[in-house]
């Protein structure tokens, strides 16, 4: 059994994402539980001057953990995959 003790002064963040799946984008079949990875998030894609939210930077490992995956489809509509995920690493001195 594993207990989690909360801390004053320790720095925990986490959240989630979802995505369409997208065969052809190798990462989405890449990324799974247990996987420590640099988030970038680009909420309406690439171009210059549009919005990018990332870990990298965040003085908490700089990487996040994948917590848990989830796919959902139904017939006839698009497949989607939830995320969720917590920084990887929890240091006092934030």
């Amino acid at each position: 059994q594993t207990t989690k003790r909360y801390l004053a002064g320790l720095s925990e963040a986490g959240g989630s994402f979802g995505v369409n799946y997208d065969d052809a984008d190798d990462e989405q079949e890449a990324l799974d539980v247990g996987d420590e990875v640099a988030l970038h998030l680009h909420p309406r894609g690439t171009a210059a001057s549009r919005p990018e939210f990332t870990s990298v930077g965040n003085g908490l490992g700089d990487v996040v953990l994948i917590t848990g995956v989830e796919v959902t489809a139904d017939t006839g509509s698009v497949v989607s995959r939830s995320y969720t995920f917590r920084n990887a690493l929890v240091r006092a001195d934030q």
